[in-house]
């Protein structure tokens, strides 16, 4: 009696190992896929997942570095515990971002099997997407790609009972795939119902960075923010783009100081109550990037306020929440106005004056007063001062100590736009003129690529404005006193100067590598614009701007869900069809025409059986019907010598004319 023999159990495709190549493929691109939250979210967090991602690649070449599953569960339990002390918000989204991250990180050291690896690519896909939440521009947007296509080429080769040759191949087969899927993504991109601003640019409220100017002033604020090359907004102009003396961009307004510094009014952040009359116009968009502050920057003078936010007394645009993320708006301002009145509060706080004010200043302003008939001529006065007295223009002026303003005038005389802006502003006030502080931007580098200023926080700007009683509020600049080219040209912050040492500003055309660069860094930067515009911006307004075109302003949002999932639908039958069509085996000419040639015997009789090869049916032929021999033998010689032997199209076209012509009868 024979013994059974032994089943042998088939290994389950989910079970088998992984191969070290595929453990680090799927380590790289998860990697880049988590890589925009190093800098973002808690640094705790953030490098201990990049920590477990390092110690995973080292135990890919040392595979008993892996911790068991009582080591794992323990190290969950710390994290949780880490988690929950080191979060405060634990519902927000920083924080769920922060878990995810751990978590993924310790679910690496877990990957043995591929149903392991097929769990991690989805949470790579779910990592994908939280990295949105935070970071939109371009280069972040091309990494994602890759790696989406990086973890789609996992699935592919993952998929394969014996992998390619190349093993660039699953690359390729991962892109043509995201490839295909794009007409789908592209339809639902216009037509799926838009929120009010996209998803992705909800804030995540607890780490993010402040940036550019703000609501307080001392002396060398600016000159520290100057030195920043970051991007503050850019401009489109719906008309022509104003020169750069009317280009000052009004940001907070200070109206109270101490000597040291100077602040915004309570009292002067309520709705304006007078509308400004303007006699030239110019309508703009601004895209303005995040500066977690609660206030608009606008060109000087703002005629209304965007959507969202409130025109103040003083003409700030106030915002109800702190700008988190790229703000995109609508704007008109005037650049030539009707004069505007002053009421009792505007000339209280206009005219308040510090503890800190010496006789030399008082002195000063004296003297300024004697021989002058009226403020407009106090000011001229003053301007002189700052334009024939030694003052220099430094980006790094000289510390100064508890009375900034009388050393500045008249001991070091070295100092950036907001020394000049608030000791005029002050002595304007003690002349009795109501004046105020007001910071901002002023200029802006005018980008040929894309014809839209871009302006940088190193155009950051404080300037003075003083009531004259048959003008209004005047805009007086006494840096442009001392320095004209500040107006005009902007600063050269790469240049290195010591203290005290005047400010150098940027010559255009200088060097053909400089004007190389500069080629490169617009092109780069309108590209950058027109992913905001075109992408990030297309928000529910821009939807139904492109639906109108479309003639489709009428379809509202339940008629726009379906009319996206069904086109979204025909776009995906479509392309169903083509590939389905496409991954069908073309019919061998050469066996096609055997095919009829068969066919044709079966006609009258004689069927070919599945296993019968060319010579067996030859001789079964010829033994049914010997009068068949002058026309089947010619046949089957040239098929067998054209499929085993040596093929050309001539003689594939010559079989398939002869077989053509071969129409056997049955026997009477």
């Amino acid at each position: 009696m024979s013994a059974n023999p032994r089943k042998i159990p088939l290994l389950d495709p989910l079970q088998r190992p992984l191969q070290r190549y595929q453990e680090l493929r799927f380590l790289v691109f998860f990697g880049m896929a988590a890589s925009p939250h190093l800098f973002i979210l808690d640094e705790v967090f953030s490098w201990t997942f990049f920590a477990l991602l390092i110690y995973r690649v080292i135990a890919v070449f040392h595979s008993r570095l892996l911790p068991s599953r009582p080591l794992l569960l323990v190290l969950t339990l710390a994290f949780l515990i880490l988690f929950f002390f080191r979060v405060e918000r634990i519902l927000g989204a920083q924080g769920g971002i922060s878990l995810l991250l751990v978590m993924a990180g310790l679910k690496l050291l877990e990957i043995r099997r591929r149903r392991d690896l097929y769990f991690s690519v989805l949470l790579g896909f779910f990592t994908v997407i939280t990295v949105f939440l935070h970071e939109d521009s371009p280069p972040v947007a091309l990494l994602m790609l890759a790696a989406v296509i990086g973890m789609i080429s996992i699935l592919v080769e993952s998929s394969r009972i014996a992998g390619p040759a190349c093993r660039l191949f699953d690359l390729r087969q991962a892109a043509i795939l995201s490839l295909q899927a794009l007409p789908i993504a592209l339809v639902l991109f216009l037509l799926f119902p838009r929120l009010n601003a996209p998803l992705w640019s909800f804030n995540l409220g607890e780490k993010t960075a402040r940036t550019g100017l703000s609501d307080s002033i001392t002396p060398g604020s600016i000159s520290q923010l100057v030195l920043s090359s970051e991007v503050a907004f850019r401009v489109l102009f719906d008309g022509p783009i104003p020169p750069p003396r009317e280009r000052y961009w009004r940001g907070p307004v200070l109206w109270r100081t101490d000597g040291l510094n100077w602040t915004r009014s309570p009292q002067m952040m309520a709705p304006a109550q007078e509308v400004p009359m303007g006699l030239r116009v110019a309508d703009y968009r601004i895209f303005l990037q995040p500066s977690e502050n609660p206030w608009l920057i606008l060109l000087d003078l703002p005629a209304s306020a965007p959507d969202g936010s409130v025109l103040s007394r003083d003409f700030q645009v106030l915002t109800q929440t702190p700008v988190s993320a790229l703000r995109r708006y609508q704007a008109r301002s005037f650049t030539s106005f009707s004069p505007l009145g002053i009421d009792p509060m505007q000339q209280r706080l206009g005219l308040q004056l510090p503890s800190n004010v010496t006789p030399r200043m008082r002195a000063l302003v004296a003297g300024w007063r004697s021989g002058a008939a009226s403020p407009a001529q106090i000011v001229q006065k003053a301007l002189v001062h700052f334009n024939q007295q030694p003052f220099v223009y430094s980006l790094r002026p000289p510390l100064l100590g508890n009375s900034p303003i009388d050393e500045f005038l008249f001991e070091t005389r070295r100092g950036f736009c907001e020394h000049y802006a608030t000791s005029f502003t002050l002595l304007m006030r003690l002349a009795g003129i109501p004046s105020r502080l007001v910071t901002g931007y002023q200029g802006g580098e005018l980008n040929p690529q894309g014809d839209y200023l871009l302006v940088r926080q190193s155009d950051a700007h404080a300037w003075s404005e003083v009531w004259l009683p048959d003008r209004g509020w005047v805009r007086v600049d006494p840096t442009g006193a001392v320095a004209p080219e500040r107006i005009e040209r902007p600063l050269d912050i790469d240049a290195a100067l010591g203290e005290g040492e005047s400010a150098l500003f940027v010559i255009e055309g200088s060097g053909l590598f400089r004007a190389f660069g500069r080629n490169i860094r617009w092109g780069l930067d309108a590209l950058n614009l027109s992913w905001q515009r075109w992408i990030i911006g297309y928000d529910q307004s821009r939807q139904r701007d492109f639906l109108s075109h479309m003639g489709l302003g009428w379809v509202d949002q339940r008629l726009l869900s379906a009319l996206a999932f069904g086109l979204a639908g025909i776009v995906f039958l479509i392309l169903f069809a083509y590939l389905r069509r496409q991954g069908r085996e073309r019919p061998d000419p050469l066996a096609k025409a055997y095919g009829r040639f068969c066919r044709r015997l079966a006609g009258i009789g004689i069927s070919r059986e599945g296993h019968e090869g060319p010579l067996d049916f030859e001789r079964r032929v010829l033994s049914k019907r010997p009068d068949l021999a002058p026309e089947v033998a010619p046949i089957i010689g040239s098929y067998v010598g054209l499929a085993y032997g040596r093929s050309s199209p001539e003689g594939i076209d010559r079989l398939v004319k002869r077989i053509d012509a071969f129409w056997p009868r049955r026997r009477s």
